[in-house]
C-alpha cells in the first residue's frame, strides 16, 4: 500500500500516480502492510457503477500523459505494438506511448466485453499484464472496473468513466 503525499489516499503498490488526485507516486515507499488477496471475480457484473451497454460496449482508458482512448469492445481489441513486417496492427498500439521501452509485447493482451462486463486477458506476454498490481495468469479473462490500474509490462493506464 502506498499513501499519496499530496491527498493521503491509499494506492496499490506499484502505482505510478494517485488515482484520486493524479500526483506522481514515483519514489514513494510502500507501507509494510499485508495485502489482501484480490479476487478475479467482481462483486457485481459492472464496470464502475453501471453495466456496459451490450449494444455498444465501450471502455475509456486514460494514460498518465493525460491522453485517453475509447475502445469499442463489441469484438476483442488487441493491445500491443505495431509490427508491420509481421502484420501485427493492434487496436490499441502502445508504441507511441513508450511501449517498446516499457516492455509491451506485440500481441500483449485483449480487451473485450461479455454480459456487460469489461475484461482484460493477457496473451502470454513476456512482461505480464497487471490489474491493480496483481499479475494476471495468461489466457484467463479478468474483469475491469472504473478506477482500476491496468499495466501492460511497465506501461500504466487507468480505466476511466
Amino acid at each position: 500500500m502506498i499513501i499519496c503525499a499530496h491527498c493521503h489516499a491509499s494506492q496499490m503498490n506499484g502505482s505510478v500516480f494517485c488515482g484520486e488526485c493524479g500526483a506522481s507516486l514515483l519514489g514513494t515507499a510502500p507501507l509494510d502492510i499485508q495485502q489482501p488477496h484480490i479476487s478475479a471475480a467482481p462483486a457485481k457484473p459492472t464496470v464502475g457503477t453501471r453495466p456496459l451497454d451490450p449494444q455498444s460496449p465501450t471502455l475509456l482508458l486514460r494514460f498518465s500523459t493525460g491522453e485517453s482512448f475509447t475502445l469499442d469492445l463489441r469484438s476483442a481489441a488487441l493491445v500491443g505494438r505495431t509490427d508491420r513486417e509481421k502484420g501485427i496492427v493492434p487496436d490499441l498500439d502502445l508504441a507511441p506511448f513508450g511501449g517498446y521501452d516499457a516492455g509491451v509485447s506485440r500481441r500483449h493482451a485483449t480487451l473485450t466485453a461479455r454480459a456487460g462486463i469489461a475484461l482484460v486477458e493477457d496473451l502470454g506476454s513476456a512482461n505480464g499484464t497487471f490489474v491493480n498490481g496483481t499479475r494476471l495468469a495468461a489466457n484467463i479473462p479478468t474483469p475491469l472496473h472504473i478506477g482500476d490500474e491496468l499495466r501492460f509490462a511497465s506501461l500504466v493506464i487507468r480505466v476511466g468513466t
